[in-house]
């Protein structure tokens, strides 16, 4: 969330649900994630992971954020 909108806010997670597809090989992990829906106060995310030369990922991820923006004083 702080990568996709910066500092000036402050992402709560809500949720956060891991669904395994099948086990990740002994290589590193490339996640692709997106923000899915910017609500109000709500954003909706999903992530992909897939072991590094595999074709299929091996887990799927969605999370909800809350996101208020920092008060400065």
């Amino acid at each position: 969330m702080l990568a996709a909108l910066g500092s000036e806010v402050i992402p709560v997670m809500a949720t956060f649900n891991v669904t395994f597809l099948r086990p990740a090989k002994a290589a590193d992990l490339i996640a692709e994630a997106r923000i899915v829906r910017r609500g109000g106060r709500l954003h909706y995310l999903e992530c992909w992971l897939t072991s590094d030369g595999a074709r299929e990922p091996c887990a799927h991820i969605t999370s909800t954020y809350r996101v208020a923006a920092r008060l400065h004083h």
